[in-house]
């Protein structure tokens, strides 16, 4: 074979190695490509360099189950307070104090009136000496100790009067919120408006204070009803 023959073999030889490497190295990669494609979602996640934490340190991972509902949160108030509610007698001739506990966090006057209207839970024997419907609308405590108590109409509107009864919704509200810290006297309003009675039997011109007088005694005075 001539010098032109062997040059053009060796040229088609080359050629021929070229493209033989070229298409293994296509498979191969083509092939890791696939690989990391099957490799699952975790492990996947892993291959990737996380920056913001340095090298040789572990990244925190919450444990099985965990989730933001169960992340340490801060503590919670779980402490009580001692609230004596007054309610009538079935013959409203005196005051029950029925002795409850409330959570401290709940143990506001405004919270404390609105269990108040609620009735009584713990003794069959009282009864609630407000008028269906009656509504706590506002409250604000003064400086002084006065509480000023803002009810719904139907305090007034639904009120079955008598002045045993009238007296009983009274310091029903009285000689329970008077027992909280800071408050000494209750004044009364309706709708945003100062009442002078409820029924015609109780001045409510002025705030009211405690009246031990209304209150069973247990001593053989008043009978336990």
């Amino acid at each position: 074979m001539n010098w032109w023959g062997r040059c053009l073999r060796y040229a088609v030889v080359v050629g021929l190695l070229a493209f033989l490497g070229w298409a293994g190295w296509g498979e191969e990669s083509k092939g890791a490509i696939l690989h990391l494609r099957a490799l699952p979602v975790g492990e996947g996640r892993s291959l990737l360099a996380d920056k913001t934490t340095p090298a040789g340190e572990a990244r925190p991972r919450p444990g099985p189950g965990a989730s933001s509902e169960s992340l340490p949160r801060g503590p919670v108030n779980r402490a009580t307070v001692t609230v004596a509610f007054y309610y009538p007698s079935r013959d409203g001739s005196f005051l029950v104090p029925e002795v409850r506990s409330v959570p401290q966090a709940e143990s506001s006057p405004g919270r404390i009136i609105e269990e108040l209207l609620r009735g009584p839970t713990l003794n069959q024997t009282l009864i609630s000496p407000f008028p269906a419907g009656t509504r706590l609308l506002d409250w604000r405590l003064a400086t002084d100790g006065t509480l000023v108590a803002d009810f719904s109409r139907e305090l007034v509107t639904r009120h079955w009067g008598g002045t045993s009864g009238e007296l009983a919704t009274v310091y029903s509200l009285v000689n329970t919120v008077t027992r909280l810290p800071g408050v000494r006297r209750v004044r009364f309003e309706v709708e945003g408006e100062p009442v002078e009675t409820l029924a015609g039997h109780v001045d409510l011109r002025e705030p009211l204070t405690f009246d031990a007088t209304l209150v069973w005694s247990g001593d053989g005075g008043n009978q336990e009803p």
